[in-house]
């Protein structure tokens, strides 16, 4: 038998670590840890004995270099980026829209009520000298003065051609007069 030994059969140092520490381990630091004897193996080196070597684990695949991509700080779907929130774009702003239809609606009921108060004050305006005019004609009117001959006469407030004399325009004007304060305060009752 040969005693010398070629280098190149002598165990790596990395593998002596794991190899002594079958039983006990020499380094305690050691004993969780796993060193690989060669992940590498060097095709055109000395072949390993396989019954005292620990199994290789299986090599890993490379990535061929067109299929790297080149640029890999800025991505161009915003949807792959990790934590991604869409931007939505609302077709309408519902607080907004809110205010508006708010802000429409009071400017109807002002304008609405600025009408009513027109027409309201409009009528209070013309309200006393309509009622006098309508007093008035009522008072002209030949019927009128029809039933003042009739119930009348004997006051002596018609001429003997049958016109009234300056009593019966007087009279005729304390009944309007008369008529036109009762009716107000009568109004003016039923409106409390």
């Amino acid at each position: 038998m040969e005693t010398t030994t070629r280098i190149s059969d002598l165990p790596l140092t990395e593998n002596i670590t794991t190899q002594i520490g079958t039983n006990k381990p020499a380094d305690q630091s050691l004993q969780n840890t796993y060193i690989p004897m060669n992940i590498h193996p060097n095709p055109y080196g000395p072949k390993q004995d396989v019954t005292n070597s620990i199994p290789l684990p299986q090599p890993q695949h490379r990535i061929p270099s067109r299929d790297i991509p080149i640029n890999t700080c800025h991505q161009l779907d915003e949807q792959v980026q990790p934590n991604y929130i869409p931007n939505t774009r609302l077709s309408s702003d519902y607080v907004l829209d809110y205010e508006k239809q708010i802000e429409h609606t009071n400017a109807q009921h002002n304008e609405l009520t600025k009408k009513k108060r027109l027409i309201d004050m409009l009528f209070t305006e013309f309200q006393t000298p309509l009622y006098i005019a309508l007093l008035f004609f009522i008072f002209q009117m030949p019927f009128m003065n029809g039933l003042m001959l009739k119930y009348l006469s004997a006051l002596g407030i018609y001429n003997t051609d049958g016109n009234m004399n300056v009593y019966g325009y007087g009279l005729k004007s304390i009944l309007f007069g008369l008529l036109f304060y009762g009716s107000n305060k009568v109004v003016e009752i039923l409106c409390e």
